[in-house]
């Protein structure tokens, strides 16, 4: 989703400029991998973690039982929080969801921004980079030329 969304985008703005609109779908390629292995470490390590037998799981284990024994009646617990305790699961559940995205979506355009800022500062192959078509070349020299005829029509009306 966040890689086709980046590269619809780099199209979109890049697609006059070839050389420049293929650096950056490889960047874009570059940084989902790096992400899809930082996941799998994470995940890996997440594994890991839940492997390893902790040392006050008992203490822990009795005061959750203590807890537990202590009996709510029901006349503590008012209907009216249980169903604002209900809306608040489902807006918890929506904010989760699109807060997930919209921090996927962020976190990898400021990567793809430094990483293309980067790629740009080198200034190795800037040249080769912008180079346009001919055809896109001659659409913007026609259209500059057409701009200053009316510019020049504009005048000679306002004379008139």
């Amino acid at each position: 989703l966040v890689q086709n969304a980046f590269l619809e985008l780099a199209i979109q703005h890049f697609s006059s400029f070839y050389a420049l609109c293929r650096s950056a779908q490889g960047k874009i390629e570059e940084l989902k991998s790096a992400q899809e292995e930082k996941a799998e470490n994470m995940i890996l390590t997440q594994f890991k973690l839940e492997n390893i037998v902790y040392c006050q799981d008992t203490i822990y284990s009795e005061d959750f039982r203590t807890v537990r024994a202590t009996k709510i009646s029901p006349d503590e617990t008012d209907s009216a929080e249980e169903c604002s305790v209900a809306q608040m699961l489902y807006h918890v559940a929506a904010y989760f969801k699109v807060s997930s995205i919209l921090y996927m979506f962020r976190d990898f355009a400021e990567m793809l921004q430094n990483a293309m800022l980067l790629f740009l500062q080198s200034g190795d192959q800037l040249e080769d980079l912008f180079h346009e078509e001919k055809d896109v070349v001659n659409i913007r020299n026609s259209l500059k030329e057409r701009i200053e005829r009316l510019h020049k029509a504009q005048k000679l009306l306002k004379k008139f």
